[in-house]
């Protein structure tokens, strides 16, 4: 082969690698720019809420007892507890006071009232509208419907009531359907022999580190090392993903238990139980129907009130609607508290 063309071809060559080479350089830049990028800003986005609980072996987490965080949602916006754990500083005898009826609020971070201070949560403004009603706020950031169920079932035996007022959006019945949420350990409900079985209790408490790295494991997940390693891992050690138990239950057949169980523990206890449907976002999505036609046709085989919210909301024009969703949190803003508390209230059986 003539020397100028072998010259030619190791001079290609060269720039061939060169190219490549630059250009691995240029892609692992660029990962480890986003990966840093998405521990520094992206990390922990949506998970303030984890500052006001403490870990639960029932619960998975509850609200720190005795809270006082000023300004926590903006300026005059607090979030406070009282020594039961309840949202707000009123205390709460065991007994109703006389003259009095006594409602207490399960579900989520939409009854906890995340984004609004203690007296714009809908479960206050009830008893602001009306004097004679006693409101009680158990709400859970981050709950799903079963762990409302272990939390009234478990904390409703420690204050007497007349009503209680469970109130639910879609994702509670998608939270229920596994032991974590996000990167936190909560218990399973699932049936056996048609009877509710909780699993993963005690709940397993996990280090700061394993929290840290649960959190940003998406960030991990999209280097593609790690990638890599992963692929390589299960093809020579045959590495699978951890399953659920063998026997399948349906999630519908464990919300139909978990209702019955509910209504069953609060009529043992002389209260009436009411269910609530809330609307949990500002998106024009109307077709949430699976939880909702449950629920409605549930509670009416067992004779329970059922107000579905979503009704309310439908008629609302759409910039009316956006008003109603603090585009910060993500949940009701006072306005829509307000809302809800009216609504719920003109639904809301008089007599105990």
């Amino acid at each position: 082969m003539p020397n100028h063309l072998l010259s030619t071809g190791k001079r290609l060559a060269f720039v061939l690698i060169a190219f490549a080479m630059f250009f691995m350089l240029l892609e692992g830049f660029s990962n480890c720019v986003l990966f840093v990028r998405g521990l520094i800003v992206d990390r922990g986005k949506g998970l303030n809420s984890r500052q006001h609980v403490m870990y639960d072996p029932l619960l998975g987490w509850i609200n720190l007892p005795n809270l006082r965080l000023t300004n926590y949602y903006g300026d005059g916006v607090n979030l406070s507890t009282n020594s039961q754990s309840h949202r707000g500083t009123k205390e709460y005898e065991r007994a109703v006071p006389s003259g009095q009826r006594r409602l207490l609020c399960m579900g989520d971070s939409f009854t906890l009232a995340i984004g609004v201070g203690d007296d714009e949560a809908f479960c206050h403004k009830l008893s602001a509208l009306d004097p004679h009603l006693e409101t009680v706020n158990l709400g859970e950031a981050g709950y799903g419907f079963d762990q409302v169920y272990l939390k009234y079932k478990r904390e409703g035996a420690k204050v007497d009531h007349q009503v209680v007022l469970i109130s639910l959006i879609e994702d509670d019945f998608n939270r229920m359907q596994g032991p974590r949420f996000l990167a936190y350990e909560k218990p399973f409900v699932t049936a056996r022999e048609g009877k509710l079985e909780v699993l993963n209790i005690p709940v397993p408490r996990i280090s700061a580190l394993q929290t840290w790295f649960r959190i940003n494991q998406n960030i991990f997940d999209n280097l593609k090392t790690v990638d890599l390693g992963r692929r390589i891992a299960n093809r020579l050690l045959g590495l699978v993903a951890p399953s659920h138990p063998s026997e399948h239950v349906s999630s519908e057949d464990v919300a139909r238990l978990l209702l019955q169980e509910t209504v069953m523990i609060a009529r043992s206890r002389g209260a009436v139980p009411v269910f609530v449907y809330l609307k949990q976002d500002v998106r024009n999505n109307w077709k949430e129907e699976t939880w909702r036609k449950l629920l409605a046709e549930e509670l009416d085989a067992q004779g329970v009130l059922f107000i579905d919210l979503m009704s309310e909301f439908r008629g609302l024009p759409p910039a009316q609607i956006q008003k109603l969703y603090h585009p910060r949190w993500r949940h009701y803003t006072a306005e829509a508290n307000t809302l809800v508390a009216r609504a719920i209230l003109a639904r809301l059986p008089r007599t105990s």
